[in-house]
């Protein structure tokens, strides 16, 4: 593994630590939080360039759903459509503006995007009002944590964050997973059907009856097989049902069913989710993918920085990452 990919797998580490931490912490409405992990991003786009920065925005949600729990689930996808959305602004912004737009303008642009393509993708499950009675103080927040964002992107980059070569060495040692013999196994498969058929089925789904069912099932369901995946889901969608929550009482009972489905779409993920089984699926889905390395795309690569990450010394390594992130050393 060269040198850059090293870089990329400690920065795609520390955002997913730092995610995974913040995730932890309680927050009223969604785009109200920092969003930490985007500082690894605009870092990435500004010292290794707009490529480097793709493949750090593309694996760091990734990264942070095997590290919490949640990869292969309804809530991975809202964290991985931010993440993406967040980049192709901050990237659009740095390419046509050049030098024009600091760190901060740069970041709040990111941020926004972040919370509208996540607000695009929930409206799939409740009425888009529900979601636009509360989007300007939703931009607000967004751009609140740009500013905060573009200011510690500022100070990181006038420190020493990233480990020199020897640094990064040291995470190399073990010898990393070959993608080559590489199987998706059957109870993979059933994991990312089973995902596919419910998120379709409740965007489509309609009765209260109906739902009221579903969200028995999946709560006990979670409630018996994976109390602590149903804690954290809770917990990382709580925003979300705060949300629909208000439109509830403020609309009247046509919110109901959109309640319904939320707390469903959460208990069902919290059900089927399991962190020690991510590993074999995020290998499972990249054998999937493997065929695309026809027309360009470099899967093998992803995925070994992916596997340094995870089988190198998961917890060290982000110790590391984050430690460097929040006390650099000052050049």
């Amino acid at each position: 593994m060269n040198k850059t990919d090293l870089k990329i797998a400690f920065l795609v580490t520390a955002g997913a630590g730092l995610q995974v931490m913040e995730n932890l912490i309680p927050y009223p409405l969604p785009g109200l939080r920092v969003g930490f992990a985007s500082i690894v991003t605009l870092y990435a786009i500004n010292n290794l360039g707009l490529r480097a920065g793709f493949v750090v925005a593309l694996l760091r949600p990734v990264a942070a759903a095997v590290a919490g729990g949640w990869l292969v689930t309804p809530l991975f996808f809202f964290s991985f459509s931010g993440s993406i959305a967040s980049y192709f602004a901050m990237a659009l912004i740095k390419k046509l503006s050049g030098k024009l737009f600091s760190n901060y303008g740069v970041s709040v642009s990111g941020s926004m995007a972040h919370v509208a393509a996540q607000l695009c993708l929930f409206a799939l499950f409740t009425p888009p009002e529900a979601v636009m009675r509360l989007f300007p103080f939703l931009m607000g927040a967004a751009v609140l944590s740009g500013i905060i964002t573009g200011y510690l992107v500022t100070k990181v980059e006038k420190a020493d964050f990233i480990p020199d070569g020897a640094g990064l060495s040291e995470f190399t040692k073990k010898e990393l997973p070959s993608l080559d013999n590489a199987k998706l196994t059957v109870g993979t498969s059933l994991k990312i059907a089973a995902v596919a058929v419910f998120t379709a089925f409740l965007i489509f789904v309609s009765g209260q009856k109906i739902l009221y069912a579903i969200l028995i099932l999946t709560l006990t369901t979670a409630a018996v097989f994976n109390k602590q995946a149903l804690w954290k889901s809770a917990v990382a969608v709580a925003p979300f049902l705060i949300l629909m929550l208000f439109g509830l009482l403020t609309g009247g009972g046509k919110y109901t069913e959109s309640v319904l489905k939320c707390l469903s779409f959460v208990f069902f993920s919290a059900a089927i989710s399991g962190r020690e089984k991510d590993a074999g699926v995020l290998t499972g889905i990249f054998s999937l993918l493997k065929p695309a390395e026809k027309i360009g795309i470099p899967v093998t690569r992803f995925y070994s920085i992916l596997m340094l990450c995870m089988e190198t010394g998961w917890v060290g390594f982000t110790k590391n990452a984050v430690a460097r992130l929040l006390n650099p050393v000052t050049k």
